[in-house]
This record gives structure tokens, C-alpha cells and sequence, in this order.
């Protein structure tokens, strides 16, 4: 009995000894990556806590926000709002476990394994200008209470969050550096990693009935993702496209936002 106790401690001895190695070496790899990435400007925080494994086949997709992220994640979700709990749509993006999806750190993936192609990917984008009003509805209009609105006002000297404008939030995107942005407002190709990354599909938010077709298509899609649920808060294009857009506004953006609009074949 002693000797099985003593080779059995060791064994667990073992195991532990493993399981920290295993750890500590994720952990080194994923600094070394860190230092890569943000060097070239990308946010490196956003790709490893926001990117998601399809539960069905490894494949990762890299988000962008304002760019059908929550729609997309609720057709990639093994698991209903109702089995989280009767949750907002937007909660996925706070528990996405309990929705049956996994993070890249969580599933110890390093953004090496996308950066060299070891592992298959896919983002979705939008039209930069589109885009830009959707975050400002969303952070300066409905949504308030979030912190953003809060920095935003004391960053330039704001009185209040009630009366922000569209020109207050271009004022802020103008003069603060891409890499120190709210990620609404970063450069798409900042947040999702295109350039170093080599996707395999890029879809459109203006064309998710096409993403979803193609990436079931390329096996980078599970078969119910075709048929996304009408309650997964879906990109409204229409009701931005009816807003007033001062054209100086839009001209300002075209300028800010010109790597994405090449780097995804939008026309300004």
C-alpha cells in the first residue's frame, strides 16, 4: 500500500509539473507574439480575447466590432439564449462559454497558429463609413452608460454625455493614434489581423447571406449557420444609410479609414 501511495503521488507529482510546463510555454509563446503584433500596430488584446473557436471544426473567427459580430457569433453558438438563460444577444460577447464557444486563449491557442496559416480563419467587415455611424449610435446614442461615452466627453472637455455629436467622435478618432482607439473605431484590419493573417474567408456585413453560403461552402461554416436567428441583433445597414451624413464628415472618414477601404475592396 505505501508503495502504491508513494508512485501515486508521484504520478500526480508528474502531471502537475506537466500541466504548469505546458502553461508556462503557452504563455511565453503567446508574449513573443504580443511583441510581433503590436509592433506592427495591431490589437493584439482584441485577436486573442475576442477571436472564437467553431466548436464544430477548429476553424477561428476574428471579429470586428460593428461588423456583424454579434450576429455571427450567435450562428457559430452551440448552445440557445434560452439554454444561458433568456440573456441579451450582446451578453455572448461577455460569457461566451455559456453559449458553447471558446476563446483562443482559453482553448491555449496562440495567434501564431493564424499568423502562419496552421490553423483555418475567417473575419467579417464592413464598409468603413457605415461602420463609423454605427458606433457612433452605439456608444454615443443608445448606449450611454457605457464607460466610452464617459472618456470620450472627458477627452474633449465634454459637458455631459446627453448631447454628443457625430463631429465630437470623428474629433476623437482624428486625434487620437489608431493603436489607443475604442476598438468600435480602430482601423478594421487593426482588430481582425488582416495582413498578417491570411483569411480564408472575408465576408461582407452588407452580404451576410453570401458569407454564410461560402463559408459552409469551404467547410469553415457549420450547416445552421445558413439560417442565422432574427434575434441575434443584426447589423441594421438600412436604417444608417437614412441618417444625416455630412459630407465633410464622410470625407474626413474616407481619409482615416483609407487602409481599410483598400485592403477590403470598399469604394469611397
Amino acid at each position: 500500500m505505501k508503495h502504491f501511495l508513494i508512485r501515486k503521488t508521484r504520478r500526480l507529482r508528474y502531471s502537475v509539473r506537466q500541466l504548469f510546463s505546458a502553461k508556462h510555454k503557452y504563455e511565453l509563446a503567446v508574449l513573443d507574439e504580443r511583441r510581433l503584433w503590436e509592433g506592427l500596430g495591431y490589437d493584439f488584446d482584441h485577436i486573442i480575447k475576442g477571436a472564437v473557436l467553431v466548436p464544430e471544426n477548429g476553424a477561428v473567427f476574428v471579429p470586428v466590432h460593428k461588423a456583424a459580430n454579434t450576429s455571427v457569433k450567435h450562428s457559430l453558438a452551440t448552445k440557445t439564449p434560452e439554454d444561458a438563460g433568456e440573456r441579451r444577444p450582446l451578453d455572448i460577447h461577455r460569457n461566451p462559454a455559456d453559449y458553447g464557444l471558446r476563446l483562443l486563449w482559453q482553448a491555449g491557442i496562440s495567434p501564431e497558429e493564424l499568423r502562419t496559416a496552421k490553423r483555418r480563419s475567417f473575419t467579417v467587415v464592413r464598409h468603413p463609413v457605415d461602420r463609423f455611424w454605427s458606433a457612433y449610435r452605439h456608444l454615443c446614442v443608445e448606449y450611454t452608460s457605457y464607460k466610452f461615452a464617459h472618456q470620450l466627453a472627458a477627452f474633449l472637455g465634454l459637458d455631459g454625455v446627453d448631447h454628443i455629436t457625430p463631429q465630437n467622435l470623428l474629433d476623437y478618432v482624428q486625434n487620437q493614434p489608431n493603436s489607443q482607439r475604442d476598438a468600435h473605431v480602430r482601423e478594421q484590419w487593426s482588430v481582425n489581423g488582416a495582413g498578417l493573417i491570411d483569411f480564408d474567408l472575408v465576408g461582407k456585413s452588407e452580404n451576410l447571406e453570401a458569407f454564410y453560403e461560402e463559408g459552409i461552402a469551404l467547410g469553415l461554416l457549420p450547416e445552421p449557420a445558413c439560417q442565422p436567428n432574427s434575434r441575434h441583433n443584426k447589423t441594421s445597414h438600412a436604417a444608417g444609410r437614412n441618417e444625416s451624413r455630412p459630407q465633410a464628415i464622410t470625407r474626413r472618414l474616407e481619409q482615416l479609414y483609407a487602409k481599410d477601404f483598400e485592403i477590403f475592396g470598399y469604394e469611397a
